[in-house]
């Protein structure tokens, strides 16, 4: 199926572009003009990420108070059994507060890769009848749970009134943090949803790994006491462990990130992204023949 023609709307207020490419099936167009396609189809984007909401929450008691429940009842929790250690885990700041700084964007980027992993197989109906780029669909993910990080971050600003943490300048600096998280969900969830097309075991494996990663990065504890060059280890071993320090940094410490650091991780995620594209591009092709 060429993935350039140009679609009916898959949503009601969804409409194509003016001006989308066109390339043929055995057409191998460059990152860029491939993210200028999704661009062009970005209203398709936001009309699924919507429908991701409504459907979430639809019939729900609560609302969207699940968006913040995980994250304050594993706060609770790590705060009863680590808090006991005093402050020696958080760096000095109320246990609380420290670990779920952590577990907000964690559970952010847990949510993008959980969900993002059965997107393309849970949308069989629409990628065998549409020709439409599919990288939208587990794109949309981060948009959708976006909605619940800025629902915790609400939250988290109450955390900071109540234990009378100040909050300096350098809180806005989380801003392009986030950027660069988006850019490493972005490029892990084109993984995890092409590898789940061909292979079903993956959608029971992400969970482990997304479980370990967890506490082998500085979510709910400090990595004070660790060295400059196990750091680096410990981004090799979870994406999200540098990106979490540099979040603390910034929010609580009211320290500016060394550069070098932020560079790299940049560098890191974007030379990711570009792989775990391209490799997806290719894969897409077979993936209305094995889904």
């Amino acid at each position: 199926m060429s993935e350039g023609r140009v679609h009916p709307a898959l949503t009601a207020g969804a409409r194509p572009a003016e001006s989308v490419a066109v390339y043929s099936a055995d057409a191998r167009p460059r990152l860029w003009e491939n993210l200028k396609n999704v661009v062009a189809h970005r209203e398709l984007l936001f009309a699924i990420a919507e429908r991701d909401l409504r459907v979430r929450y639809k019939q729900t008691f609560l609302g969207a108070v699940w968006a913040v429940l995980p994250a304050v009842l594993m706060m609770v929790v790590f705060n009863i059994f680590l808090g006991r250690f005093g402050r020696s885990l958080s760096e000095g700041f109320p246990y609380p507060v420290f670990a779920y700084s952590g577990l907000i964007f964690w559970n952010y980027f847990a949510s993008v890769i959980s969900a993002a992993t059965g997107s393309i197989t849970g949308s069989y109906s629409i990628i065998t009848k549409v020709a439409f780029p599919r990288e939208i669909l587990p794109w949309t993910r981060i948009l959708s749970s976006g909605v619940d990080l800025l629902v915790s971050l609400s939250l988290f600003g109450v955390l900071l009134l109540v234990y009378r943490v100040d909050v300096s300048w350098t809180a806005v600096l989380a801003v392009p943090i986030l950027a660069i998280q988006v850019i490493l969900m972005a490029a892990l969830a084109l993984t995890v949803a092409a590898l789940n097309a061909h292979y079903r075991d993956v959608q029971y494996v992400v969970p482990l790994v997304l479980q370990a990663w967890m506490f082998m990065g500085p979510v709910v504890y400090s990595t004070q006491h660790i060295s400059g060059s196990l750091r680096w280890l410990y981004g090799i071993l979870n994406p999200m462990a540098l990106v979490i320090d540099a979040y603390r940094q910034v929010i609580l410490k009211g320290q500016v990130p060394d550069p070098r650091v932020m560079l790299g991780l940049f560098a890191g995620a974007a030379a990711l992204f570009v792989v775990c594209y391209t490799l997806f591009k290719r894969a897409d092709r077979f993936v209305a023949d094995v889904v």
